[in-house]
């Protein structure tokens, strides 16, 4: 059967629609779901009631084949008609006017029953050769399907707690036969010994519920974000179940992306989708931090790789060797050990790192006292570090420019190379100082630079964002900057930016503590009678005129 380009294009998306619901034919129904992901946007906007129509339709299709076979005759005359787009919409409105889409029956949460109809993926039971991987064996204690998801999902769909646990239970009872082939008292045991409440003991049910979609039905940040985590949960059921007998299939292997794709599908009907984990975390621990963009893109792009090669190591697939040290380089205020601080919080949130701590040194203290002292002393700090961050402030002053005698730096150097390679899973080093003197720094030694792959440059803040930096810290302490005020911290911001002695954040921070000694001397000049306003709002006359080369008082690693 010959079709014009745009309906082999509708039928594409058809036929994928009748794969979710494991029909033997593809049906109008199907078809009109397929128009839906055609062009979504335009559909919804010209449709906006159809969506719901669609669901309930593609739900009520009973499930009879792993694959579709085609078209039936009613949707090959549907296509027959469809050349251009226009010829696509009038196809939309022949197709919600059929008797399956208009008296369909709202989806709901049903408890489906093995006679009515099959799985809504294939179970691979077949024989096969199993493939050894080095996929570990997951724990279900470890993730969230337990009965404070159960209960948080029964208060947002307003059902019973009892009714919610009977079909998490069933659809666990589901995907460990999908992936198995069987599921019996047997299986049933092993995989109530890693839940904390009762599965049925033999399979009632032949599909999933319609958990997800219900819970994304409002449209809610909350519910989406819970039925992105039930599905993550459902995924972990799948791997527990394939690794029972210690050894992962390639068929099961397959049931499990089968899966993966099944609940995809689902997430993306919802109308608000969650974000991801690590994309939440990081937001929530760098939303303090002014500017940096470029940063907090290459941070967060950085954070996705790692989160790609965890899972790829967790599904047994070939990963290349990965390395977390990095070089900032920036001017001093910039923000490095700052970022460096949150960004150790967010690998250790995604178990990336063992914990979030932090070692901060410099050369003085990694420089040991006399001859043979300095590695030790190295050692030592790389092994307090262990399992977090080592960040090395002005590391350029490792380079001692003794030519061909080794000094003390170089020494340090070559204990950090090799300690960056041997403990690359459990440490992150990074390495900070002016941009100019960093470079020299990386390329006085080949290995060195091999073992840090990313290079971020901190850029110097901007006028405005130094202003905000100050507000930031005022609303931390209390206090309110007035508009007098901003307008002053904004003038003695433009006239230190690029000045020869500009130390970025750590000026306005000096510049924003004079000021509230002064705004201090001010009120109690005024004893008792001073307004609680008066008491926490900063103005001009508080703001302190400082000379050029008086603002930065001291090295200071950091600056929040």
């Amino acid at each position: 059967m010959s079709y014009s380009n745009l309906a082999e294009t509708i039928l594409d998306y058809a036929v994928t629609e009748a794969k979710r619901t494991q029909s033997e034919k593809v049906s109008p129904v199907h078809l009109l779901a397929g128009i839906r992901q055609w062009n979504k946007r335009k559909f919804d906007e010209k449709y906006p009631d159809a969506t719901e129509k669609i669901r309930n339709a593609l739900a009520g299709i009973p499930s009879q084949s792993a694959r579709p076979n085609g078209p039936d005759e009613a949707a090959i005359k549907f296509l027959d008609q469809i050349d251009d787009p226009d010829d696509a919409w009038r196809v939309v409105e022949a197709l919600l006017a059929l008797d399956s889409v208009v008296n369909a029956k709202p989806a709901g949460i049903q408890e489906e029953t093995a006679e009515t109809s099959t799985p809504r993926f294939t179970s691979r039971s077949e024989p096969t050769e199993a493939v050894e991987t080095s996929q570990p064996k997951v724990s279900l204690a470890k993730i969230s399907i337990d009965t404070v998801m159960v209960a948080q999902i029964a208060a947002v769909l307003k059902f019973e707690p009892s009714i919610i646990e009977k079909l998490v239970g069933q659809d666990i009872a589901f995907v460990s036969c999908a992936v198995l082939g069987v599921y019996s008292a047997k299986e049933a045991t092993e995989l109530q010994e890693a839940t904390d409440f009762s599965l049925p003991t033999e399979l009632v049910a032949a599909s999933r519920s319609d958990i997800l979609r219900q819970l994304g039905s409002d449209g809610s940040s909350d519910p989406t974000a819970l039925a992105h985590t039930y599905a993550l949960g459902l995924v972990s059921v799948a791997s527990f179940a394939a690794s029972m007998d210690d050894q992962v299939t390639e068929n099961e292997i397959a049931v499990i992306d089968e899966l993966r794709m099944s609940l995809r599908a689902e997430l993306a009907e919802l109308e608000q989708p969650p974000k991801m984990a690590s994309k939440t975390s990081f937001d929530e621990l760098f939303f303090d931090i002014i500017g940096l963009e470029s940063v907090k893109k290459e941070l967060q792009q950085r954070l996705d790789y790692f989160t790609v090669v965890q899972r790829r190591k967790a599904r047994g697939l070939e990963t290349a060797n990965h390395s977390m040290h990095m070089a900032f380089l920036g001017n001093p205020g910039t923000g490095k050990t700052t970022v460096a601080r949150l960004f150790a919080k967010a690998l250790h949130e995604m178990n990336f790192l063992e914990s979030d701590k932090i070692v901060e040194v410099d050369r003085s203290g990694l420089i040991g006292e006399f001859m043979g002292h300095t590695e030790k002393k190295t050692n030592e700090i790389v092994d307090s570090a262990l399992g977090g961050v080592l960040f090395i402030d002005e590391a350029y002053a490792l380079v001692d420019g003794y030519n061909s005698q080794k000094g003390y730096g170089e020494e340090v150097v070559d204990v950090l190379v090799k300690r960056m390679e041997d403990n690359r899973d459990r440490l992150m080093v990074v390495v900070a100082g002016y941009a100019e003197p960093m470079h020299n720094f990386l390329n006085s030694n080949q290995g060195l630079k091999s073992r840090i792959p990313l290079q971020l440059t901190f850029p110097d803040y901007s006028a405005n964002e130094l202003v905000e930096v100050a507000k930031r810290f005022a609303k931390k302490d209390g206090f309110q900057m007035d508009d007098t005020c901003v307008a002053k911290f904004l003038v003695i911001a433009s006239n230190i930016v690029g000045s020869k002695s500009f130390a970025n954040a750590r000026d306005i921070r000096n510049i924003y503590e004079r000021t509230v000694r002064n705004q201090f001397t001010r009120i109690a000049a005024l004893g008792d009678l001073a307004t609680t306003k008066e008491m926490v709002t900063l103005v001009d006359a508080d703001v302190a005129e400082l000379n050029p080369g008086e603002v930065v008082k001291a090295k200071q690693i950091g600056f929040m």
